[in-house]
Formats: C-alpha cells, sequence, structure tokens
C-alpha cells in the first residue's frame, strides 16, 4: 500500500509539472501546443542514456534539475510560473492570448514573448523528464505518445486554462483515475488493452462533458481588472 502512496504521488508530481509547463503556453499566453511531451522525452531520454553508458548524472541533466526533490521541483515550478503569472509579465501574456495586435500597439513584440514562454515550458518538462527516467529506470519510446499529450491536455482543460492550482487539481484526478484503473483489469479479469481503451474513451468523455458545461475548468482563472489610468 505504502508503494502504490508513493509511486502515485511521484507520478502526480512528475505529471503536474509537465501540466503547469503547457498551462503557461496555452493557459496563460494561448499558443497551442501538442508537442509537450517532446521535452519530457528529451530529458528523459538523456538520463537513461547517461545512467546506461556510466555517465555522471549531470551530463544527462542539462536543463532539468535532478537532484532536486519531486516537491521541490513542482514547488519551483509552481513559484516560477505564479511569479509570471501574477506579475507584468503574466498581464503582458494575457493580453498577447486575447489580441496578439493589441499586444503589438502597445510596442511588445507578441513572437519574442511566445518563444520566451515555450523557452520556459520546455526546460520545465525537460527537467520532469529526467526525474522520470530516474525513478522509473526505464524509457522507451512507447512511454511519450500521443496518448501522453492527450493526457496532459485532459488535465489542463479539466483543471481550468491560466490556473495554476487547476491545473495541479486536474492533474491529481487524471493520474489517480489513470493508475487506480490498473486494478480493474485485475478485480474484472478484462483485457489491460481494454481497460487501457475504456479508461481513454472517458477521459475523451470528460473533456467533451467540461467544453459543453465548464468550459473554464473545474477551478477557473480568475479575472483581475486593472485601473489604466492609475499611476
Amino acid at each position: 500500500m505504502l508503494d502504490f502512496v508513493v509511486y502515485s504521488a511521484t507520478t502526480i508530481a512528475l505529471w503536474s509539472v509537465i501540466g503547469l509547463s503547457l498551462n503557461l503556453q496555452f493557459g496563460l499566453t494561448g499558443l497551442v501546443n501538442f508537442g509537450q511531451v517532446l521535452p519530457f522525452a528529451i530529458g528523459a531520454y538523456g538520463a537513461g542514456f547517461a545512467a546506461v553508458h556510466g555517465m555522471p548524472w549531470w551530463s544527462g541533466a542539462i536543463g532539468g534539475i535532478v537532484l532536486a526533490p519531486l516537491i521541490g521541483l513542482l514547488a519551483v515550478a509552481w513559484l516560477i510560473l505564479h511569479r509570471i503569472a501574477e506579475g507584468p509579465l503574466g498581464r503582458l501574456l494575457r493580453v498577447i492570448r486575447e489580441d496578439e495586435t493589441l499586444a503589438a500597439t502597445l510596442g511588445r513584440n507578441p513572437l519574442r514573448f511566445q518563444m520566451l514562454v515555450t523557452v520556459v515550458a520546455w526546460t520545465l518538462a525537460g527537467a520532469a523528464g529526467v526525474l522520470y527516467a530516474h525513478v522509473t529506470g526505464y524509457v522507451s519510446p512507447a512511454s511519450f505518445m500521443v496518448i501522453e499529450t492527450f493526457v496532459i491536455w485532459t488535465a489542463v482543460v479539466l483543471g481550468g486554462p491560466g490556473s495554476n492550482l487547476g491545473v495541479v487539481a486536474g492533474t491529481v484526478l487524471v493520474q489517480l483515475t489513470s493508475v487506480s484503473t490498473r486494478f480493474v483489469a485485475q478485480w474484472s479479469h478484462l483485457p489491460s488493452d481494454l481497460v487501457a481503451n475504456l479508461r481513454l474513451a472517458a477521459f475523451g468523455l470528460v473533456l467533451v462533458l467540461v467544453f459543453l458545461y465548464r468550459p473554464q475548468g473545474l477551478l477557473p482563472e480568475r479575472k483581475k481588472a486593472y485601473d489604466v489610468d492609475r499611476r
């Protein structure tokens, strides 16, 4: 039981970082990215390659924080993105999300900030990938397929795009569902492939329902009004 709790907490922490990195791009800036699993895979393969070939741990951790505790990494990601979201840069990113032309008229280059957001998001995802490789001890192409991207998007949309707390909450729900349904195959004696397909179908249904009845997510982004005349 303890092993299951530790594994679940580890999985939630790792995928929360991935979800937060996607939220920075989509939820805050409006950038649609269906390849966020790629930097996650790069980080994992970098760590795996270094371990297999007896290289120092830091050689496979460029752009990642290998020795940081899982919760520490999540906390760092949270603090970075919270400061970005609540500061002047966050307000600018929201302007870019809503109207790039308006941002340009304010003297800001939308492409420049979109590139900055992408670099930060990929760094976070790569760091999570490095930790994933060390935690699981196994890396394969099957771990980084389109399905994983779908799962990340499910967590972000379910929790609330633009809301860091919502994304973490969405990740908790998605990962707990994913992990717990593995026991269904054992208890019901159903084929594991069938259970996996039913799980994805359930995620798809949840996304449709969220889009229809609560498009802002379970914990939506808080909207703020700013006095433009205040000095």
